[in-house]
C-alpha cells in the first residue's frame, strides 16, 4: 500500500493512477478560491507555528524529520545545518522579507488592491493557481522549499515524489497538519507518489496545471516540458550551482580566512536545498586564490565533515554507501574544470575577471544568482557583465545574515514566477478594497496582525516579555487579559527616561517628543518605514476630506524641536499631490505672513491657536490674505473661532488632521460624508477598543469610555492597549461614503472634566460660554485651586484686543453671566456649597501660559493637592 497526503489528510492506495491523478485536479481546481482568499498572513502565522517545531534540534518534530533522511541524501552534519535553515527561512519575519524582495511590497498585496503609483491604479497579486513540484534530486529540503514558495503565494500545490523523498515530504506534511489543524494551509497541498517514471509528470495533472516546478537531470526536464500544456508556465529550477566571484582587492582587505568561513557557512547552509549541485569560486589573484583554498579546507573542516585536500579531480569515497567528504580544488587559470560533482569546490583563477562571465555562462544554462566579494567602486560594473549569464541575484557573501535568509535570497524560484499582477485603473489612491470588505473578513486580518505585533514585542521587548500571553489569541476579545499600558509606564520605559519598551536598538528611525500641554515630554521612537506608512495615513485622510492634487499647502505646524506633525504632514502632502510650504508655525506672526502673502496657498495646516492669531493679525493689519481651506489640529477649534477665521480670511472649509496622537500615529480619519467628532477608524494600522473608564471592560457600542489603542504596524516601539486619555463611543450606523470600517465620535479629553465637590465642569459647556461673549477671544483655561477650604472653579479668558480695567470688568461680568445662562444647576450647586466657588478673569492677549515648546495653552489645570 502506498500512503499519500490528499489536501489535509492522509491517504493509502494500492496504486496511484490516472483516476487517483484525475480526484487530486478537481480537488485542486475546487480549492482555488478558497486558499486564494486565505490572507497571507494566516499562511505565515501556520509556518511560523512549523518552523518553530524545528528550533531545537532535540524536539521530536525535527528528530522526525532527520529520521527520515535515508542514506544516500546528506550526512547528518549537513541535514541539521539545513533544519537550522528550515526553521529560519520558515520564521514569520523571513517568509514577510521573502515576499517583499520578490514581490516588491508586503503581504498585503495578495490580499486586497492596493494603490500603485507607478501603474496610476491598484494592484494585487494572485496567485497562478494549480502549482505542481518534480524534484528529482537528493535536495530533499530543496523540494520542501518549493513547497513553502508555493503556500506562501497562495497556490493550490501538488509534489510528485518518490522513494526516501516521499517519506520525507509524508513526514514534514504531518508536521504541518499537527500544527494546522484548521486547515487553511495543511489542506492547500498535497502529496502523491509519482504514477510514471521519478521525475514524470502524467495526465491529466500535465494539462491541468498552470505552473510546474522542475528540478532534475536533462532527461527529466525534458520529458516533463515535453508533457505540460502551452498555457502552462514551465519553470526549471534544475540548476542550483554556486557561482561567487572575488576580487583580489577585497580579498587582500577582508583576509582569506574571513571570506573562506563566510563562504563555507553558505555551502553548508545550500546543500541540503541544493543537492548535488557544483560550487566554484572565481579569483583574479593566483597566490590569494591558493590561500582562499587553503582556509576553505579548514572552515568546511570545522564545519562538517573533515575535506579530503586534493589537487586533481576527486575520487571516490571509500567505504560502502558513505557520503563524500567536501573537496577543494585549486585550478589554475586554463584548466578544464573538473566534472560537477556534490560537496566538490572549484577555485578557479581568473586573471581580471575578464572571462568570467563567459566562463559562467558556458558551463550552466540556467544561472540563478552570483555571490560577490568585490569593492564598491567595481561592483556595478561587474554586475553589468555577469548579468549577461541570465543570474538576477547578487548576493555579498561577506554580510552576515539568518541561514533562512541566506537560502531565500540564494537558491529556490523567485516567487513572481508563482504569480500574477491583476491592475484596475483608478483615479482616487486612497480608495482601499480593506475599508470595503465585510467585518468578519477586516476582523481577521487584525487579528492577525495583532498577533504578529504581539509576538514581535513578546519575543523582544523586555518590557513586554512576561506582560504578554505565551501563545497567539484566538479572538479580538482575548487581549483583554493584556495590561492597560498607561502614559507614566510608556514614559518610563523609554530612553532617555528608561528602556524595557523597544524591540531592539532604533536603527534607521525617528525620535519625537510629544506635543502635549503637561510636564516633560514623552520620547517616541518610529523606524523611516513606519513613519512612511503613518504618513499614508495621514494623507489618506486629507485626500478623503479637503485636499486636492494641485493644492497649495501652507504647512504651520511646528518644526524642529523633535516636533513630528512638521514632517509628518509634509510627508503626507507628498502624497497628496500638493505643493507644500514648509513655512513653519514657530515664526514672527510678521514673517509668516509675509509667506503667505507672497506664495499666496489655498490650504492652511496648523494648531488654532497659530490660526486665530494669523486672523487677528491679518485683521489687525488690514491685510489681503485670502486661504480656502484650514485644516487643524491638536487644539479643539470652537464654534466662534471657526467663525472668526471663515470671516478673516475667507475659509470656506474646514477638515481636521484625523485622530490622531505623537504617541499612538494616526488612529482616525474623517471623509467628506464625517462630520462634527466622528471619524472612520483606520482599522488597517490600529485596534481600538472603548472601555469602562474604571473597570476597564469593553463598553457597548453607542456608549461612552475611555479610548485604548494598539498600533498593529509598530514593531520597533510596540504599544499595546495604550490610554490615550480620550473619551469617545463606537457608533452602530455605517458611514454614506460606502466605507463598513467603522465608526467612532470623539467625546473629549477624559481629562476635559473638573470636579468640585459634587459637581462637574466640562470644557466644552465652558468654550461655549466664553465664544457667546463679544470681545473675548477663544482663548481660555479653567484652573482648579484651594484656597484655604473653599475648592475655587477659576475660569480665565484673554480678551480679543487690549483692554482697559472697565472693558476688562465688562468682560468679565458678561463672562459670568454667560457660564450662569448655560450652566445654572452647577453654578448654583457650587455657590450653595460653603466649600466651593466659582470665579473669572479676564487677561490680555497673549497672557494664559503656553506650552514653551508647541504653543498650547493647557485648558484644564488643577492646583489642588493631592491627599
Amino acid at each position: 500500500m502506498k500512503r499519500w497526503y490528499f489536501f489535509g489528510e492522509f491517504r493509502e492506495a494500492e496504486a496511484v493512477d490516472r483516476s487517483t491523478i484525475a480526484t487530486v485536479v478537481e480537488r485542486a481546481r475546487q480549492l482555488g478560491p478558497k486558499v486564494s482568499a486565505t490572507p497571507a498572513l494566516k499562511m505565515l502565522e501556520v509556518l511560523d507555528r512549523v518552523g518553530q517545531q524545528l528550533v531545537d534540534p532535540a524536539a521530536p518534530a525535527r528528530r522526525s524529520l532527520f529520521d527520515a533522511v535515508g542514506p544516500s541524501f546528506s550526512p547528518g552534519e549537513s541535514v541539521e545545518a539545513g533544519l537550522d535553515a528550515l526553521a529560519h527561512l520558515l520564521h514569520r519575519e523571513s517568509l514577510s522579507g521573502l515576499i517583499e524582495t520578490d514581490l516588491g511590497g508586503p503581504p498585503d498585496l495578495m490580499d486586497e488592491f492596493c494603490w500603485r503609483p507607478s501603474s496610476r491604479g491598484h494592484t494585487k497579486i494572485v496567485p497562478r493557481g494549480l502549482l505542481v513540484h518534480v524534484f528529482a534530486t537528493t535536495a530533499l529540503l530543496g523540494t520542501v522549499d518549493s513547497l513553502i514558495r508555493g503556500i506562501i503565494t497562495k497556490n493550490v500545490n501538488v509534489v510528485l515524489a518518490t522513494g526516501e523523498e516521499l517519506a520525507f515530504l509524508l513526514r514534514f506534511a504531518e508536521l504541518v497538519a499537527r500544527c494546522d489543524p484548521a486547515g487553511p494551509v495543511s489542506g492547500c497541498f498535497a502529496v502523491v507518489p509519482c504514477p510514471g517514471p521519478a521525475g514524470s509528470i502524467e495526465e491529466p495533472l500535465a494539462t491541468a496545471c498552470d505552473t510546474v516546478v522542475v528540478s532534475g537531470d536533462r532527461d527529466v526536464v525534458s520529458r516533463c516540458r515535453a508533457r505540460v500544456g502551452p498555457g502552462t508556465r514551465f519553470i526549471d529550477q534544475s540548476s542550483q550551482d554556486y557561482w561567487a566571484v572575488i576580487d583580489r582587492v577585497a580579498l587582500a582587505e577582508l583576509g582569506p580566512d574571513v571570506v573562506a568561513r563566510r563562504v563555507a557557512r553558505r555551502l553548508i547552509d545550500r546543500e541540503p536545498f541544493c543537492g548535488a549541485a557544483a560550487h566554484t569560486l572565481f579569483v583574479d589573484d593566483g597566490p590569494l586564490a591558493h590561500r582562499l583554498a587553503g582556509a576553505l579546507r579548514e572552515r568546511l573542516g570545522e564545519l562538517a565533515a573533515p575535506v579530503r585536500q586534493a589537487s586533481t579531480s576527486p575520487e571516490p569515497p571509500p567505504g560502502t554507501g558513505s557520503p563524500p567528504d567536501w573537496t577543494v580544488l585549486e585550478l589554475p587559470d586554463g584548466a578544464a574544470p573538473a566534472v560537477p560533482r556534490g560537496k566538490t569546490v572549484q577555485v578557479r583563477t581568473v586573471p581580471g575577471h575578464d572571462r568570467t562571465a563567459e566562463i559562467i555562462a558556458s558551463e550552466s544554462s540556467a544561472v540563478r544568482s552570483v555571490g560577490l566579494v568585490v569593492p564598491e567602486l567595481k561592483r556595478f560594473g561587474l554586475v553589468n557583465d555577469l548579468a549577461r549569464t541570465g543570474a538576477s541575484r547578487f548576493t555579498d557573501v561577506c554580510v552576515a545574515s539568518e541561514p533562512g535568509q541566506r537560502v531565500a535570497f540564494d537558491v529556490g524560484c523567485g516567487l513572481a514566477g508563482l504569480v500574477r499582477w491583476t491592475t484596475t485603473e483608478g483615479r482616487t489612491p486612497f480608495v482601499d478594497e480593506f475599508d470595503f470588505r465585510d467585518d468578519d473578513h477586516r476582523d481577521e486580518m487584525t487579528l492577525l496582525r495583532l498577533n504578529r505585533l504581539l509576538a514581535t514585542a513578546r519575543s523582544r521587548s523586555p518590557f513586554y516579555r512576561d506582560r504578554l500571553p505565551d501563545r497567539p489569541l484566538e479572538s479580538l476579545a482575548d487581549l483583554r487579559q493584556v495590561p492597560v499600558l498607561t502614559s507614566r509606564e510608556f514614559k518610563d520605559h523609554l530612553p532617555p527616561s528608561g528602556e524595557g519598551i523597544l524591540s531592539g536598538p532604533p536603527g534607521a528611525a525617528y525620535a519625537f517628543a510629544s506635543s502635549g500641554t503637561t510636564g516633560t515630554p514623552k520620547t517616541v521612537y518610529r523606524t523611516v518605514a513606519e513613519t512612511l506608512h503613518n504618513a499614508r495615513s495621514l494623507a489618506k485622510g486629507l485626500a478623503l476630506s479637503v485636499l486636492e492634487p494641485g493644492d497649495v499647502v501652507a504647512n504651520l505646524m511646528f518644526a524642529g524641536n523633535l516636533w513630528a506633525s512638521f514632517v509628518s504632514f509634509n510627508q503626507a502632502f507628498e502624497r497628496c499631490g500638493c505643493l507644500i510650504l514648509p513655512i513653519g508655525g514657530h515664526l514672527p506672526m510678521e514673517s509668516i505672513a509675509s509667506y503667505l502673502q507672497t506664495y499666496r496657498p489655498n490650504v492652511a495646516i496648523s494648531l488654532p491657536t497659530v490660526l486665530l492669531d494669523l486672523a487677528r493679525h491679518v485683521e489687525h493689519h488690514r491685510l489681503e490674505l485670502k486661504i480656502e481651506k484650514i485644516i487643524t489640529g491638536g487644539e479643539h477649534l470652537y464654534a466662534a473661532g471657526k467663525e472668526y477665521i471663515a470671516r478673516v480670511l475667507g475659509a470656506r472649509r474646514f477638515a481636521s488632521t484625523g485622530y490622531k496622537s505623537n504617541d499612538t500615529g494616526a488612529v482616525g480619519f474623517q471623509c467628506r460624508a464625517c462630520e462634527g467628532a466622528v471619524h472612520h477608524l483606520h482599522e488597517d494600522l490600529a485596534y481600538v477598543e472603548i472601555v469602562d473608564p474604571g473597570t476597564n471592560e469593553p463598553m457597548p457600542d453607542g456608549e461612552p469610555g475611555k479610548v485604548l489603542v494598539t498600533n498593529l504596524h509598530r514593531m520597533l516601539m510596540p504599544m499595546i492597549r495604550y490610554d490615550v486619555g480620550d473619551m469617545a463611543r463606537r457608533l452602530r450606523e455605517r458611514c454614506a461614503c460606502g466605507r463598513k470600517v467603522r465608526l467612532m465620535e470623539l467625546l473629549g479629553r477624559s481629562d476635559e472634566l473638573l470636579r468640585v465637590g459634587m459637581n462637574l465642569i466640562s470644557l466644552s459647556s465652558v468654550a461655549e460660554a466664553v465664544c457667546g461673549v463679544e470681545g473675548l477671544s477663544t482663548q481660555f483655561r479653567m484652573v482648579a485651586r484651594q484656597q484655604g477650604t473653599v475648592g475655587l472653579v477659576i475660569v480665565e479668558a484673554e480678551s480679543s484686543h487690549q483692554a482697559d480695567d472697565a472693558e476688562s470688568r465688562r468682560l468679565q461680568a458678561a463672562l459670568l453671566e454667560s457660564l450662569e445662562a448655560l450652566l445654572p444647576e452647577e453654578l448654583a450647586e457650587i455657590r450653595r456649597s460653603e466649600s466651593a466657588g466659582v470665579e473669572v478673569k479676564v487677561v490680555a492677549p497673549g497672557a494664559l501660559p503656553r506650552n514653551p515648546r508647541t504653543g498650547k495653552i493647557r485648558q484644564v489645570v488643577d492646583e489642588r493637592p493631592v491627599e
